[in-house]
């Protein structure tokens, strides 16, 4: 058993010399985890670290596009102290995946990746009522007010939606914008985004880097070309970049639309340099706007008025809020989404419990008589 503080007597309930009340916390025993090619080594060990930790064991399964950070982490764990087969890795597809998540020995599955595979899991798992955990997609809000500070807002805008080169699950991909600097915002934004250099990842002034395959970036290709033909504004990009030592990778132009939510590319998750860019007039009507998704895992809010980021931020309908910040995680903080953008958290102790059954011991300490029968709990 863990020294975790798994064990402990529930004092509240627990009478002296009458009834003592004991909660018992256990490992929950095989886990499937499977996670997405975006941050692989990431992904792996946040997947990993809370198995080791509770006393479960795990058979890890990478993305099929990113097998090799996953494999160097297991072997070095296998030269470590840890017992063999703790931890274990298989590779494959969705076959494999599958397999996995049907498996009668695996009692709990945690995936991270695409709402849609989420779904299939939650339903392959429903076979043996097994433990899910789940962080899926995203089509986060990143919210300007106009009492931020504009350029602290613009870098946070930018990087909101540029990270990684928009394939991050949080990504701050629907910019909204108080409409007295809507002009004005738009036109910085612009403006900076002509200074992000696409290049080579090895290049020390590289802004951002290619998409991770073509058939990624032939999806993002497609969704520009659909909200075109839906009659979102393109402001800038909206296309494959070439030349310059580009032609070997997907590098696809920071992309920015206007749009609504007549407009696909504003209501589902891209996952490239893709943000769309929306006017609001008052804090009630950015919080109608901002929850107007399917999703909920991430936003951001930017104002230097304290009252206003709290309220917005308690009545936002997702699972972290940013506050004049984005992107900034803290593995001891619980993650994860509301609505379609998973269910349970990662990290902190929430994190932790996910994989623990909680069991009661509860134990009568007196006997009682009852009529002529006599009897101890």
């Amino acid at each position: 058993m863990l020294e975790l503080n798994l064990s402990y007597q529930d004092k509240n309930y627990s009478r002296p010399s009458f009834s003592r009340n004991e909660i018992i916390r256990e490992p929950v025993g095989v886990c499937a985890q499977i996670i997405p090619w975006n941050f692989p080594i990431l992904m792996a060990a946040w997947k990993i670290a809370p198995v080791i930790a509770t006393s479960c064991t795990s058979v890890l399964k990478p993305a099929i596009e990113t097998p090799l950070t996953a494999s160097l982490l297991a072997e070095v764990i296998s030269q470590t102290a840890l017992p063999p087969g703790v931890i274990n890795m298989i590779n494959g597809g969705a076959a494999e995946g599958q397999y996995l998540v049907r498996h009668k020995i695996v009692r709990k599955i945690a995936f991270t990746g695409s709402t849609q595979v989420g779904k299939q899991i939650m339903q392959h798992a429903s076979a043996d009522l097994k433990r899910v955990t789940l962080e899926l997609g995203g089509k986060s809000a990143n919210i300007i007010f106009e009492d931020a500070d504009f350029q602290n807002a613009i870098e946070g805008a930018l990087y909101g939606f540029l990270f990684h080169s928009g394939q991050a699950c949080t990504s701050g991909s629907r910019i909204l914008v108080q409409r007295s600097i809507y002009n004005e915002f738009k036109e910085a934004l612009l403006e900076k985004i002509k200074k992000v250099k696409v290049g080579v990842p090895k290049s020390p002034d590289t802004g951002f880097g290619p998409v991770i395959n073509k058939k990624q970036g032939e999806s993002i290709l497609a969704f520009i070309e659909e909200a075109k033909s839906q009659g979102a504004t393109l402001l800038c990009g909206g296309s494959r970049l070439k030349g310059l030592g580009l032609d070997s990778g997907w590098y696809i132009a920071p992309t920015v639309f206007e749009a609504n939510a007549n407009h696909r590319i504003y209501n589902e998750e891209v996952f490239g340099p893709v943000a769309t860019l929306a006017p609001f007039d008052s804090m009630e009507e950015a919080i109608g706007l901002a929850n107007q998704t399917n999703y909920g895992l991430a936003a951001g809010v930017w104002t230097n008025d304290a009252n206003l980021a709290r309220s917005v931020a308690g009545q936002l309908e997702a699972g972290t809020v940013w506050i004049n910040e984005y992107h900034l995680l803290n593995s001891g903080i619980p993650f994860g989404g509301f609505k379609q953008s998973g269910l349970g958290r990662e990290f902190g102790i929430e994190g932790l419990e996910s994989y623990l059954e909680t069991k009661h011991f509860g134990s009568q300490t007196v006997s009682r008589n009852l009529g002529s029968a006599q009897y101890t709990k």
